[in-house]
């Protein structure tokens, strides 16, 4: 899930010719029947700017796919057109190592020059569809009278425009990524798009549009992919995030390095969803005002795709320093609430990805190195109930590792012993709802799911358990689908707490946690290191990262008090309960600033005494320092 949630900018570039000199009239729709509702705003809208209505619909679906909202979409995108509406940021994938620049908020040049040219308000462009339209109609047909002087009279002639188009929304910030957003509207065309449920849109495809050739281009790395994977690069932003180069580290939206020869191991991949379309999540990792980056972008149409971080670098994927250190991150094209928008050929491209990245960076195939962003600690305390859900509960586990040929295995389970939890994913249908920001809950349609409830004891009607972190004051968890505290995840290993009838506890968020598993329908059993606390100590600390000790940094580096290592509160590993163990992590910190700042250390990793493991605590995996817990090895 893309990590800032907050509005972004659009970039605007000088176009040679005004909006208003393109208000221009084209014949009407040839279709047999006259276009109502939505459908009727883009003929009108291409009528108007003399713009080809199956661009417009192209254009609208490679940014929104066709689910326009009144607010600022994940990627800050607003209205059929997902026009950018703000620049600004408050959040940063980079955790604390973060920026910490003033967040600024204005209205995006698009949107002002769009308004001035319509004679209308940034406000109507935003929230008026039929503005939001015509809007984005006015700069493409702009853009076209910049590319060639006049507008084209064949559909296939506006990729120029296109190209420009990119830039001048704010869709694309490079070269690449403006060709590679024109090579994607281009694609639609050809393809086409059949009507979605609820939606009066629909595109047919046209083979007369020309295939566009792929680009090499000197300056721009060729992706890491397998070699029989349609694969891209498009760069992600490495720049200032605004005209104040005061702070060296108010830049985005990643960080050089030399991974693993630089000694940073490659331990982890993370998998993401957008929450919004392919191309809107491309330009936001090229958006240096967003702070966020991915290494990898997958479409859910063809499995497509685009790398945007050297995996030699740091992306910014999960607000958690330690571990956007040592993995990799794939966003896939989706919406974690609606499990039907991940794809077969989304999950097949990942999954070939996934084992090649395996292999070059000797990453083990199981759930405890192929993790989701909702298992991803905070860092801190503050930082556990804003880290994200995603891929969420539909995301298939079960199916994803069979493909990555790595499904759980089988042995014997007993009290004490480690089970991974399994579920049958096409017949685990949990009821789930959704809320939005009134409260208001919905139940979502009954589907394959990736969890089971957990309860305080061995029934149906005993309460969810809550998390402390997440419901404060100490409240049962839900049926939400975001809410993480009560839900087990395929493919997670616990210790096996008791077994009553058809149920199984298991140690987890430090209480006994309940869930149906008859005749082990639920369960797989598995070989796990554990830990537990010595003898003699009632609570073991539990943190959100691995870093050094401030005597361990070097005089270069100014030792920031963020970086203290600080132990949660509210999470500990209680006495007399053990938990399963994925790995160690040295402490280190990776320093980083913005190159052409000047920084004295810079790209310095720092190591530390330290050493933590990796622990199955609740729905994501915290640390423990080593010295603070006994081991029991697998067995």
């Amino acid at each position: 899930m893309l990590t800032t949630k907050t509005l972004r900018r659009g970039s605007l570039g000088a176009a040679a010719t005004t909006l208003l000199g393109v208000l221009l009239a084209v014949a009407p729709s040839s279709a047999s029947a006259a276009p109502v509702g939505l459908a009727a705003e883009f003929a009108s809208a291409a009528h108007e700017f003399g713009v080809p209505e199956p661009i417009l619909l192209a254009v609208s679906y490679n940014m929104t796919n066709w689910q326009p909202s009144a607010a600022p979409n994940e990627a800050g995108g607003v209205g059929p057109m997902g026009l950018i509406s703000e620049v600004g940021s408050a959040e940063s994938g980079k955790g604390s190592q973060a920026h910490t620049a003033t967040v600024r908020s204005t209205t995006s040049p698009l949107v002002t020059r769009a308004a001035d040219a319509l004679h209308t308000s940034a406000a109507a462009v935003l929230t008026d569809p039929a503005q939001n339209i015509r809007a984005a109609a006015a700069v493409l047909a702009a853009d076209a009278k910049s590319a060639g002087g006049t507008l084209p009279t064949d559909t296939s002639a506006w990729y120029p425009a296109l190209v420009r188009y990119a830039q001048d929304s704010g869709t694309s910030s490079s070269a690449a990524g403006s060709q590679a957003f024109a090579d994607d509207v281009f694609r639609t065309l050809r393809t086409g798009v059949a009507a979605k449920a609820g939606s009066p849109l629909s595109l047919p495809a046209d083979r007369s549009i020309p295939v566009t050739p792929k680009r090499a281009n000197a300056s721009t790395p060729t992706a890491n992919c397998p070699s029989d994977l349609d694969c891209r690069f498009v760069p992600a932003a490495y720049d200032w995030s605004s005209a104040d180069h005061s702070d060296p580290n108010n830049y985005g939206n990643y960080d050089p390095a030399d991974r693993p020869a630089d000694g940073d191991g490659i331990q982890y991949i993370v998998i993401h969803d957008t929450e919004t379309s392919y191309d809107n999540a491309i330009a936001v990792f090229q958006n240096p005002g967003w702070f966020a980056s991915a290494n990898y972008v997958i479409r859910a149409s063809d499995g497509q795709v685009t790398q945007m971080v050297r995996n030699q670098d740091v992306s910014w994927d999960v607000n958690n320093w330690t571990m956007n250190q040592h993995s990799i991150s794939i966003e896939h094209e989706g919406v974690a609430a609606q499990g039907s928008s991940y794809t077969p050929q989304e999950y097949q491209a990942s999954a070939k990805l996934v084992r090649y990245l395996a292999a070059e960076y000797n990453i083990p195939l199981d759930r405890q190195h192929i993790i989701g962003h909702d298992e991803v600690p905070g860092e801190l305390t503050a930082s556990q109930a804003k880290q994200h859900w995603d891929p969420g509960p539909f995301w298939n586990w079960q199916h994803y590792m069979g493909l990555l040929d790595a499904p759980a295995q089988a042995a014997r389970v007993s009290v004490g012993s480690v089970v991974t939890v399994n579920p049958d994913f096409a017949s685990n249908q949990p009821p789930v709802t959704t809320c939005d920001s009134s409260g208001t809950c919905t139940p979502l349609p009954a589907q394959g799911a990736n969890f089971v409830y957990l309860r305080t004891g061995p029934s149906a009607t005993a309460p969810l358990i809550g998390d402390p972190l997440l419901h404060p004051g100490g409240g049962p968890g839900t049926m939400q689908a975001s809410d993480w505290s009560d839900k087990a995840v395929s493919g997670r290993q616990y210790v096996v707490a008791g077994q009553q009838g058809d149920w199984t506890a298991i140690w987890y968020d430090g209480q006994k946690a309940w869930f149906s598993n008859p005749h082990g329908v639920n369960t797989l059993p598995a070989c796990a290191a554990t830990v537990h606390a010595p003898a003699g100590v009632s609570t073991v600390n539990l943190y959100g990262r691995a870093f050094p000790q401030a005597s361990e940094y070097p005089a270069s580096i100014p030792f920031d008090q963020g970086w203290a290592p600080t132990p949660l509160t509210g999470w500990t590993l209680p006495a007399g309960q053990s938990y399963t163990v994925l790995g160690t992590e040295q402490a280190s910190n990776y320093f980083a600033r913005f190159d052409p700042a000047g920084v004295a250390g810079n790209h310095t990793l720092v190591t530390g005494a330290d050493q933590y493991l990796l622990i199955d605590f609740n729905h994501r995996y915290v640390m423990v320092k080593a010295s603070d817990v006994v081991q029991t090895p697998a067995s």
